[in-house]
């Protein structure tokens, strides 16, 4: 989530001109050596309202048995809570967000859930290779669906990483720790289709990475991000 000022802005795009490299020797009175600006491209940025309410009468109110308010509260915040996630994700699990070399789909055999054939350790290590060509540096952040970090859990590649050193009970930190990240994201929300319906995951059998800078240093402008899905 990134909190803007306004409701409507724009979002740079930079080149590669900051990868560049440059004749930066000057002789003594010698002309000094400019490089050229970047060329800006931007992306439109619209914000929308949201709201939700959750009606009670006074009556109900005055004879309810349980704090009535305070229900509603929390249930208009995890309304709005989920209903932001689910946007978040329909977005993030959209190919069509990627561009091409960005995204990846499995076959049945490199899937993680066939433990014989798939090497989930050489898929994600290739994945980051391909995004540090892309954007100059390695993915420190992983989103996974709940599928697939059973599938890891589960798999004999990560369990032999571990097998010597503890129960081979596969944690968050341990895939950190395996697989190379800074933080990694399990994504556990569920919605309902209608009142007395079925749950269904909002975070499908994705695995989704992208560098986050982790710091405000004021070079953000000079940060790109990019994800595989």
């Amino acid at each position: 989530i990134v909190p803007v000022d306004k409701e409507e802005s724009e979002i740079p795009v930079f080149d590669k001109t900051a990868f560049l490299i440059y004749k930066t020797e000057r002789a003594l009175r010698g002309a000094t050596n400019f490089m050229k600006p970047s060329e800006l491209s931007k992306i439109p940025l619209i914000t929308g309202e949201h709201d939700l309410a959750y009606p009670i009468d006074y009556r109900e109110g005055k004879e309810s048995m349980y704090p009535l308010k305070m229900l509603g509260t929390k249930t208009v915040v995890n309304g709005i809570q989920l209903r932001r996630e689910k946007m978040a994700a329909d977005l993030l699990q959209d190919l069509a967000t990627y561009p091409a070399g960005h995204k990846v789909t499995l076959s049945a055999d490199n899937k993680w859930t066939n433990k014989t054939k798939s090497d989930p350790i050489e898929q994600i290590k290739a994945a980051k290779s391909q995004i540090r060509k892309a954007i100059g540096k390695y993915p420190n952040r992983l989103g996974l669906g709940v599928t697939a970090f059973e599938a890891l859990q589960d798999h004999p590649a990560i369990i032999e990483r571990i097998k010597y050193s503890k129960e081979a009970i596969v944690t968050v930190e341990d895939l950190k720790r395996i697989l190379g990240f800074d933080e990694i994201v399990v994504g556990l929300g569920i919605y309902a289709d209608k009142p007395n319906g079925q749950f269904f995951d909002l975070w499908e059998d994705n695995a989704i990475m992208a560098y986050v800078p982790t710091k405000s240093t004021g070079d953000e402008m000079m940060r790109r991000s990019s994800g595989v899905n």
